[in-house]
């Protein structure tokens, strides 16, 4: 009895031990199993979790999940764009034909699955056929070939952090299918296992691709922003090196990207300012805001006047990690303010001449209107005067108008007969005082009559009033001689100086708007620079010409050809 009590209790813990370590070892195993397939699911879905563009992460998806699960042969991944999901990436199917169906998003099959993660369908065919309009379902199962299907795992692909609900429109961005063509009971639960956790991994793996792309967009439309943006910009950092340029900046100062990164911006654009330089580095530095205009130069060395806005570049905590520029390249608009500043120059010292005339011959009339009465030889004096300064300041106002028809293409007034030598003899009995206080000669051989025209007087007038007045304008010493002569359909009207002339390059300009001489000395004896562009133009009208020819230092010399009528 002894000995049997004794062997019982060996024996039960021997059992016991063998026992513990039998479910200990299955556990194990079990574990490691759980653990292997752990290792295998993260492997396999690697790939689709790195690829950050959306166009090829979703045949990753659709190849991993055919790979993982257990006797998968075919599959599709859909997306959901507005109110229905568009088939994205197939295998085992022709997509381009599945392309042309849409599942609306209250006809899918996820409707009948609110709360689940994995569907098993085992007659989807005949779900589809009861909800899917008769266009898509003949697409999918007459066209697209799934009419094979015996079986189909799907699940949801959702927003990360959702609220669980596969069903949420708001959360739901997609579906993903395996297909079993041969067995109804092809998927076990360790598939839809599989399934639940690769399509958690998989929206995962679309929301950021999605984000991804997003991204790529917003930052392709700010760099062709930038690209194309017609201010300059420039950013540097903490120590002032180049971090960015754009093209336009390029174009401004004339330097290329490779020349610009990594060195100070100051260099480039206060070259050879090293002073100019040590003061913008130095608000820079300082986090200082400011915009100003400077003129700066470009890789030539030529001037470029610029409006700059330098900002500062913060870390959230106020540290200033660096400095953006935007410059703005307003050469042009200070050449119109210059070219506005003389033009109103020009026309005030223009105006000054008979405004002046006109104000002395005022003044004595009122002197002699003290004395109750003004004689008639004080009206012999002063009626030319106001006649021919006033006809001075309407030949000013005249050219501008003219000038504004030119432009904007307005046709000319009626034209009358008339005879040419009147009009050129009228212009020179107007300007010739002003020859005569210079010390000129004028000299004119006209024919006693030339051919009748047809043309408008006072515009005809305007032209020689133009001609004649540069021809004075321009010479201070000499003579200028008006000549002028009939062949069988033209007449022709020469106007010459001894004045200063011009270089051969400037003769193509004078006919332009505006236009005033380059060099600083003769620019002093320039007027508004209309005279030659009107009178081209009233001679145009007129169906005429005009050409000039002209040799610097020796003087100019005019011809008007018009047609006979």
């Amino acid at each position: 009895m002894e000995s049997g009590g004794t062997i019982f209790p060996i024996f039960f813990s021997h059992f016991l031990s063998w026992k513990m370590n039998k479910d200990f070892f299955e556990r194990y195993d079990l574990i490691n199993s759980e653990l292997a397939l752990i290792r295998a699911l993260n492997k396999a879905m690697e790939p689709m979790l790195r690829e950050q563009a959306l166009e090829k992460a979703l045949p990753i998806i659709l190849e991993t999940a055919i790979h993982l699960i257990p006797h998968s042969q075919t599959g599709s991944l859909l997306i959901k764009e507005g109110k229905a999901f568009k088939f994205k990436a197939a295998y085992g199917f022709d997509l381009e034909k599945l392309k042309k169906a849409e599942i609306p998003l209250e006809s899918s099959v996820l409707a009948l699955g609110k709360g689940s993660e994995v569907l098993k369908i085992k007659n989807l065919a005949e779900f589809d056929r009861e909800n899917l309009p008769q266009k898509d379902f003949q697409v999918l199962w007459e066209y697209g070939g799934l009419s094979e299907i015996k079986v189909s795992l799907i699940a949801p692909l959702m927003l990360p952090g959702g609220k669980g609900d596969p069903w949420d429109p708001e959360e739901t961005i997609g579906q993903i299918t395996v297909n079993n063509m041969d067995d109804e009971e092809a998927f076990s639960d360790i598939s839809c296992e599989i399934l639940a956790i690769l399509a958690k991994q998989a929206s995962l793996a679309l929301w950021r691709a999605q984000v991804y792309s997003e991204l790529q967009y917003k930052e392709s439309l700010l760099q062709d922003l930038l690209d194309h943006a017609q201010e300059g910009i420039w950013r540097v950092n903490k120590k002032g090196e180049t971090v960015f340029v754009n093209p336009r900046m390029e174009k401004i100062l004339g330097y290329s990207k490779e020349e610009l990164m990594g060195k100070p911006a100051h260099l480039f654009i206060y070259q050879g300012e090293p002073e100019k330089g040590k003061r913008y580095e130095r608000r820079r530095s300082n986090g200082i805001e400011e915009t100003f205009e400077d003129c700066l130069k470009d890789k030539d060395g030529n001037p470029v006047w610029v409006e700059l806005k330098v900002s500062p570049l913060k870390s959230p905590s106020g540290e200033v990690l660096g400095s953006q520029i935007l410059l703005i390249d307003i050469t042009d608009r200070r050449a119109l303010e210059k070219a506005k500043d003389d033009l109103l120059y020009a026309f005030s010292h223009e105006m000054k001449t008979p405004i002046t005339s006109l104000n002395a011959a005022v003044e004595k009339i009122k002197i002699d209107l003290k004395d109750g009465k003004l004689p008639d030889h004080r009206l012999e004096e002063f009626l030319p005067i106001f006649d021919r300064n006033l006809l001075r300041i309407q030949s000013l106002a005249n050219n501008i108008l003219d000038a504004q028809k030119g432009w904007k293409g307005e046709e000319q007034e009626q034209l009358s007969p008339l005879n040419l030598k009147d009009v050129v003899l009228e212009a020179l009995r107007l300007e010739l005082p002003q020859a005569i206080t210079k010390g000129l000669e004028v000299e004119t051989d006209l024919p006693e009559s030339f051919p009748e025209i047809f043309g408008e007087r006072e515009r005809l007038i305007q032209v020689f009033l133009n001609l004649i007045s540069n021809a004075i304008r321009f010479s201070s010493k000499g003579k200028i001689k008006i000549f002028g002569y009939a062949d069988l359909d033209s007449i022709k009207v020469t106007i010459s100086d001894e004045g200063i002339g011009m270089p051969p390059e400037e003769v193509p300009l004078v006919f332009t708007p505006f236009y005033r001489p380059l060099d600083e000395t003769r620019r002093v004896y320039a007027g508004l620079g209309l005279g030659l562009y009107v009178a081209k133009k009233i001679l145009e009208k007129h169906g005429g010409e005009i050409s000039l020819k002209s040799e610097q230092g020796k003087g100019t010399t005019v011809t008007v050809t018009l047609s006979i009528h």
